[in-house]
């Protein structure tokens, strides 16, 4: 007997993953737990932007700043296929939107910041370098850390920001009025525990929690024994991580 599934990856990127699990047997639920805002570069920001030939890698780390820093390189008329740059990013969603512009990036076996630090393509950056970070607002302290530790030139793009989907109560209201709560929920990043915790309150660790990542793992474990790490989210790791979650 299947489970009953709560994926709440941005709405973008969950067909995938939903259709996966459907196909052996699960029930699924979507809802988004995250949605995202563009920021404005300042002109600053644009500036440096446009020099990236000038730089020795650019470490990308999620799709949305793959889709948006290519944007402002085309607005700006840098052609992306001339560019003598290491491409580094964290997971194959994000490499596919890349290599979609005709970049080949190095991508880690473990799609989590800790797994980019671990690539040798990453520990090669050094002090006299410069590196671009394309992110959102927040996160990813693992990666500027390192890059700190090895004294390189770093600079920060934060092209998007995390906030709650306006339709988040009222489509969590009918989800559990029509359906019922899910026997499992995927957690992908702090800021959708933090939103998960925000909308179901001391039903948070009700249950199953299906973690992507060390770190948020770890923040969890004291808190509840139903949770399971997910390494990456792609569909074949999900299910293998339902396979651990305990009979009802």
């Amino acid at each position: 007997m299947g489970w009953h599934v709560l994926n709440t990856r941005p709405a973008d990127r969950a067909e995938h993953l939903t259709q996966y699990l459907q196909s052996v047997g699960h029930q699924v639920s979507e809802l988004p737990l995250l949605a995202f805002e563009s920021c404005v570069l300042s002109g600053a920001d644009q500036h440096a932007l446009q020099q990236i030939a000038l730089y020795s890698a650019v470490v990308v780390v999620s799709p949305m700043a793959a889709q948006l820093g290519l944007a402002h390189l085309a607005r700006l008329g840098v052609v992306v296929q001339d560019l003598a740059v290491r491409w580094i990013a964290v997971g194959q969603a994000t490499a596919q939107v890349l290599r979609q512009a005709g970049v080949q990036p190095s991508v880690p076996a473990l799609e989590t910041s800790e797994g980019v630090v671990a690539l040798p393509q990453f520990a090669e950056l050094n002090a006299g370098q410069s590196v671009m970070l394309w992110r959102g607002v927040a996160g990813r302290e693992v990666i500027q850390l390192q890059l700190g530790r090895q004294q390189v030139d770093l600079s920060n793009f934060e092209f998007y920001r995390r906030v709650m989907p306006s339709d988040l109560i009222s489509g969590w209201r009918d989800l559990t009025q029509t359906i019922g709560w899910p026997d499992v929920v995927l957690i992908s990043s702090a800021e959708a525990w933090r939103y998960w915790q925000q909308l179901t309150g001391e039903g948070a660790m009700r249950p199953w929690l299906l973690v992507l990542g060390q770190r948020l793992f770890q923040q969890l474990q004291p808190l509840t024994p139903r949770l399971l790490a997910l390494t990456d989210l792609q569909p074949q790791t999900v299910e293998r991580a339902l396979h651990g979650v305990m009979p009802k």
